[in-house]
């Protein structure tokens, strides 16, 4: 799995050097993570967690009250 973490600096985004583990270690915690996402997916789905047929939540209604203390704009 990962043998090789590559512990040192390292670009990250492009822009800035951290240290991190290298990007082949990166790379793999994202693929982990991907797939235990879809395994934890799968068992909601099992349990009927993700049912197409359900209708969306409502949108809540705003009041007056409530769309009159709107803040005031930063610029």
């Amino acid at each position: 799995m990962l043998d090789k973490l590559d512990h040192g600096f390292h670009l990250v985004g492009g822009r800035e050097t951290r240290y991190t583990v290298g990007p082949y270690a990166q790379r793999e915690f994202v693929d982990l993570l991907l797939e235990l996402n879809h395994e934890r997916y799968a068992e909601e789905v099992a349990k009927g967690l993700h049912d197409k047929k359900k209708s969306a939540r409502p949108k809540p209604v705003r009041t007056s009250k409530q769309s009159g203390n709107t803040p005031p704009p930063l610029f």
